[in-house]
């Protein structure tokens, strides 16, 4: 029994040793099967290398691909002078959202990251090595930034700079340039950093707007009433004239009431401009809205709508008028011609989701060019008769609903008014 007991303590200790020598071994079994499939694990003659050999075979390799990335980026920045930077913009910086730009110093795109991409609306892969000026919408005065960094060296931080996208957008973005030095320290290129600021500078503006109504409205507001009231005596005294019977007081009479009606209603315009009545807040789906504008054009206009819209939040009725008065304006505009006048009412949401955007454009005559910063001017018509009070009320109504209007020229050389509107809070992305 005693030497039963033996051999089974002898056995048990055999295969204690065993699995802790298969324990102990198991790195250096993996290390050489890993060195046999880089082709250095074994030797001249096909016997596997001892694991000294091994260990010093892989601290020689790891030391190898040291020195070539150490060489690659040596010669990347004697090269351009950009190595560094083209890593970061390429590597580092993918996930950022601040848009990385790197430009080498002819003013090529050297990398780029996904945000930059998606600012500039360019293709990552096909836009490096090309000019910045071939892959970027039209930047206001981003030309002469990249130009004074690359002959001067000169940096420049938190430039505002408007942006005019193909499809005729326009945005903001927000820019920072620095100069990259090469190892000869002169400029290798430049490092470029965009933030989007549409929305930012979209709501700076609209305040500054409102502010700016708000003043005009109260201070006007007072004088109209004043001229309400003297054209009221005026009209009182007319029709008295019109009442008596002396036939030569009738005509003169009859016409100062025809003027001083037109008066009255251009006095009541300005007041609904200058002191809008407090807006109902519902929210109401714009599409049916713009159909029911369409129906009742203005006679000579054809009205198509298409698109996405959404639902905003305002006041409908208040909003119907608007687009009542941009078709009225497309009536006037192509007054005297033979064929009707044809209007595009399009809709979509912008990038960010949280706002729609309706371009309203016709095939009329146009806006001149020296016209376009002063439709929305109160009593600036630029039609004979016309009060030019028909787009400045468009533009109140648009601006106290949180949005934003202007005008440009239109794809068929007539008028384009582009409306933004933010829209209503549970169909915004991420407010659900």
């Amino acid at each position: 029994a005693l030497l039963w007991v033996q051999v089974v303590g002898v056995l048990a200790i055999a295969g204690i040793a065993l699995l802790f020598a298969n324990w102990i071994s198991r790195p250096y079994r993996r290390l050489a099967a890993a060195a046999d499939e880089a082709g250095i694990g074994s030797d001249a003659g096909g016997a596997t290398a001892e694991p000294d050999d091994l260990a010093r075979a892989f601290r020689e390799m790891i030391a190898k691909l040291r020195a070539q990335d150490e060489a690659l980026g040596t010669a990347e920045r004697e090269a351009t002078g950009l190595g560094d930077l083209v890593r970061f913009a390429s590597r580092s910086a993918a996930g950022l959202a601040t848009g990385v730009l790197v430009l080498d110093r002819r003013a090529t795109v050297a990398a780029l990251n996904p945000t930059a991409a998606r600012l500039l609306e360019a293709d990552p892969e096909r836009s490096r090595g090309r000019p910045l000026s071939e892959i970027a919408p039209p930047i206001e005065g981003l030309a002469d930034l990249v130009r004074v960094c690359l002959e001067r060296g000169q940096a420049a931080s938190r430039e505002v700079l408007a942006v005019r996208y193909p499809d005729g957008r326009d945005g903001h973005l927000g820019v920072t340039i620095s100069p990259s030095p090469s190892p000869k320290g002169d400029v290798a290129g430049a490092l470029l950093l965009m933030t989007d600021l549409t929305e930012i500078r979209r709501i700076q503006d609209q305040a500054r707007l409102r502010e700016s109504l708000a003043t005009v409205g109260t201070i006007s507001a007072g004088i109209a009433h004043e001229f309400r009231n003297a054209l009221g005596t005026i009209l009182g005294y007319a029709r008295m004239l019109e009442k008596r019977d002396d036939p030569r007081v009738h005509g003169p009479a009859r016409e100062i009431l025809k003027e001083v009606e037109g008066s009255r209603r251009m006095v009541d315009e300005f007041l609904m401009y200058a002191k809008p009545p407090k807006p109902e807040r519902e929210r109401f789906e714009v599409e049916p809205l713009l159909r029911a504008c369409a129906e009742v054009a203005p006679r000579g206009v054809e009205v198509a709508v298409d698109g996405e819209f959404g639902r905003v939040e305002g006041d409908a009725a208040l909003l119907r008028r608007a687009f009542d008065n941009l078709l009225q304006n497309a009536a006037d505009a192509g007054r005297g011609r033979t064929s009707a006048v044809r209007v595009g009412i399009h809709g979509r949401s912008t990038a960010s989701g949280r706002v729609v955007q309706i371009e309203v454009e016709d095939d009329g005559p146009g806006i001149p060019r020296e016209r376009l910063e002063r439709v929305f001017v109160p009593f600036e018509s630029g039609r004979p008769g016309g009060t030019g009070l028909g787009l400045a009320l468009v533009e109140r109504t648009v601006v106290e609903m949180g949005g934003t209007v202007d005008a440009s020229a239109g794809p068929r050389g007539g008028a384009m008014f582009r409306i933004r509107l933010p829209l209503a809070v549970e169909d915004a992305p991420g407010t659900a």
